[in-house]
């Protein structure tokens, strides 16, 4: 990966020393310019939670230490960066620091060269207040070894502390849209001169997202993440075991990894929220290193299948919603006389069924000359066009309607009728119960 590297140039001014004794130091006002190398790695229509679209570049104070023979010689901090005087000694050799974007870190400098791996930076926050890495720009760090002679200029090339991570998130289905962009497990705590690794969740930054409105399906997104070089676990081969869910070395080190999350939010078929997940890494299985300095590309495609299974990796609360259809008659069941007539009702009912259970339902009517109407006796009842049963005779029938209609398979109805004779219909024979005496 192409390294990106914005040198500081900053001139450093001597003084001749002495054959008899050191020579006191002279200060000497140098011009300091910072320049890129000819390309930012700012993307024409992404979008940032960092709000500055010069932050890849932007410097506000640089603390610069010169170290000579192991030992800390001369330093200085400068909120205007083009303008650093350093004073030092010809002849000698130094190795010049520079802390680009980290406020006044005179007082943290060590006294012996060899203490710089062990220094550390706290980020303030990541937004917010005139600390923060959105104020002051993204911390960088980096060193020169310089001999002095009488005078002249150098560059300092410094690199970022912190990766760009380049998140293109789309949904390949109808009714889903991006609702959030989040990354969580931002190291905090870090080593401008030594590898930058958080050691557990007292170092991490608050949880970082980017809330997306306005039903966007399709989008890229930006964050600058802390360097946090956390290293391989072994035996990992598929993506989907670069889980905690899946991996013991992975769980126990879960307090202190970088992940970046997505979540979509769709209607339809499918209604609720998806939540997609996964731990940055230099690769999709077993690596978890966040290197300062680089760019990170995650592509994400969230498409309707294989939803119903949730992990922490893929994350489901979903309802599975679906449509099921009747084609009934009403009433469904019956009773009339001889010579007399009912009109059946023919419909449709839609049921809402989510998660497989059905909820509620619709009913539209029919126009009963759109159906073909029968009975199974034609001795015992007549139907006309209309859906218009007349009883003949005593018996039970069977009424059935018929819809076709033009674009779907043919339905059928049903729904029994019983035909009872005309009158009381009670069996007139009488019987004995005793005698009625009358006076």
């Amino acid at each position: 990966m192409k390294r990106r590297i914005i040198p500081i140039l900053a001139m450093l001014a001597c003084l001749c020393a002495c054959a008899e004794k050191a020579a006191p130091k002279e200060e000497r006002a140098v011009a300091v310019s910072f320049t890129a190398d000819g390309q930012s790695l700012w993307a024409v229509g992404t979008r940032s939670i960092l709000t500055n679209p010069d932050i890849e570049t932007k410097v506000t104070c640089v603390t610069l230490a010169a170290y000579t023979g192991g030992a800390l010689d001369a330093f200085g901090y400068y909120t205007s960066p083009y303008s650093m005087v350093l004073s030092l000694v010809p002849g000698r050799s130094y190795t010049v620091y520079a802390l680009v974007n980290m406020g006044d870190m005179r007082s943290s400098l060590p006294a012996l060269e060899s203490g710089l791996e062990g220094l550390t930076y706290t980020i303030p926050s990541y937004t917010g207040g005139s600390t923060s890495i959105d104020a002051r720009g993204i911390p960088m760090s980096g060193s020169i070894d310089y001999t002095m002679g009488s005078g002249g200029s150098t560059v300092i090339p410094v690199r970022r502390l912190l990766a760009k991570v380049t998140a293109n998130i789309s949904c390949d289905w109808d009714g889903a849209t991006i609702s959030s962009v989040t990354v969580h497990g931002m190291n905090g705590r870090l080593r401008p001169f030594g590898d930058s690794a958080a050691q557990g969740s007292s170092d991490m930054l608050p949880e970082v997202e980017y809330s997306v409105g306005g039903g966007v399906s399709a989008g890229t997104y930006v964050f600058y993440v802390p360097e946090n070089r956390q290293g391989t676990v072994y035996g990992i081969t598929d993506s989907s075991d670069k889980s905690h869910e899946r991996n013991a070395t992975v769980n126990a080190m879960r307090g202190r990894l970088t992940y970046l999350e997505t979540s979509v939010s769709t209607t339809g078929t499918w209604t609720g929220t998806v939540t997609y997940r996964s731990y940055l890494g230099r690769n999709a299985t077993s690596d978890f290193d966040i290197e300062g300095n680089a760019r990170y590309i995650w592509s994400v495609i969230f498409r309707e299948d294989e939803l119903q299974e949730s992990t922490w990796k893929r994350e489901t609360d979903l309802s599975f919603t679906t449509y099921e259809q009747e084609f009934l008659l009403s009433p469904a069941s019956a009773t009339l006389e001889v010579g007399y007539t009912r009109t059946y009702r023919a419909f449709i009912r839609t049921w809402t069924v989510v998660n497989g259970v059905r909820t509620t339902y619709t009913d539209s009517v029919l126009q009963n000359t759109d159906l073909m109407w029968r009975v199974s006796n034609t001795t015992k009842a007549t139907i006309n066009s209309a859906g218009q049963v007349t009883g003949v005779s005593a018996g039970t029938v069977t009424v059935t309607a018929r819809f076709e209609p033009s674009e779907e398979p043919a339905r059928t109805a049903t729904a029994s009728l019983t035909i009872v004779s005309s009158g009381n219909n009670w069996d007139d024979s009488w019987d004995d119960h005793g005698e009625i005496i009358l006076p």
